[in-house]
């Protein structure tokens, strides 16, 4: 999907840091004023619900496994 239409889709991504990243559910990982947000945006429709995971650090990459785990990296300097 072009990144156009999913930042029309979900605004948020706007301001986001790294790249957002697909779980073994299909979610969409990504971080976001301070948080790591998720987001199953795999059903139709507009402006999908957004969860939040408030961890105290905004991970600029997300290495996803197969089983579910999901790692995620702050920015090194």
């Amino acid at each position: 999907m072009e990144d156009r239409e999913l930042i029309r889709r979900i605004p948020l991504l706007v301001d986001c840091q790294g790249r957002p990243e697909r779980d073994a559910s299909g979610r969409l990982w990504f971080s976001c004023h301070g948080a790591v947000r998720f987001v199953d945006d795999t059903k139709t429709g507009e402006n999908p619900p957004v969860g939040t995971l408030p961890l105290g650090f905004e991970p600029t990459e997300f290495n996803m496994e197969s089983e579910g785990v999901i790692w995620m990296q702050p920015m090194s300097i």
